[in-house]
């Protein structure tokens, strides 16, 4: 079953203000600490070094959602998991990146059995008031207000072996992984773009046009309407049974 992402938006915003809790992506990233396995985790949790396992729940990350845009970037001195969702300069909500962050460092003390934290952490939302569980999770080399959403480790830490790294099961997990995305519908396509930038358009409650939504797919507006055409899509039908 695959939910709409504005939905789940919806309840990452409504959620933290109903429960008031500042720090509900932290809280639920600790509440969901024993729960069962996603396939994805399964490939990072059955892979030899944490290094590995971040690669792959990159690499395997649309079996979460369909929005994913991140990277695993390489320096002399650290790994860094840099995250996006969506097109830029969209972002998912704050209580949701924190989930996601905190749910791998926890995870990476877990499967490491070290009492490790990531080197640094950045964050683009303002600074919360307190931060105390912040530094619990993340260690005290925290950022606010940046460019991006970012999660880095040493080299030394990421190399780290996995006390659940186990080959034989990685090999079965990741067919099974393989397999279920190659029953995805294909993104690439104009259709799945198209879909793609008007939902994005739609939930930031913007006045939608095809101008609008060419300027978010990189594309002339004209240009646009002849790719339409041209596949017998008709822009206004598209945006009113998203809209539905």
């Amino acid at each position: 079953l695959r939910v709409l992402a504005g939905h789940v938006v919806r309840l990452w915003e409504f959620l933290p203000e109903a429960l008031a809790d500042d720090c509900f992506g932290l809280t639920l990233a600790t509440l969901a600490a024993g729960a069962p396995l996603s396939v994805g985790w399964w490939v990072v949790w059955s892979s030899p070094t944490l290094g590995d396992g971040l690669a792959q729940g990159i690499r395997f990350q649309r079996l979460l959602h369909d929005q994913a845009r991140s990277e695993l970037v390489w320096s002399a001195t650290e790994g860094v998991y840099r995250h996006q969702v969506g097109a830029l300069p969209d972002r998912a909500p704050r209580h949701a990146i924190e989930f996601g962050f905190a749910s791998f460092a926890r995870f990476a003390r877990r499967a490491t059995g070290k009492d490790i934290t990531p080197s640094r952490v950045r964050f683009q939302h303002a600074r919360p008031l307190d931060l105390t569980q912040h530094h619990a999770v993340f260690g005290p080399n925290l950022e606010f207000e940046r460019d991006t959403d970012e999660l880095a480790y040493d080299l030394d830490t990421l190399a780290l072996p996995l006390l659940t790294a186990d080959a034989s099961l990685q090999e079965v997990v990741e067919s099974h992984a393989r397999n279920l995305l190659a029953k995805f519908p294909d993104q690439t396509g104009l259709d799945a773009r198209l879909r793609t930038a008007i939902c994005e358009e739609l939930r930031l409650g913007q006045q939608l046009s095809l101008e609008r939504v060419a300027r978010r797919l990189g594309s002339p507006a004209r240009t646009l309407q002849r790719q339409l055409k041209a596949e017998g899509i008709t822009f206004a039908a598209m945006v009113d049974q998203l809209r539905r």
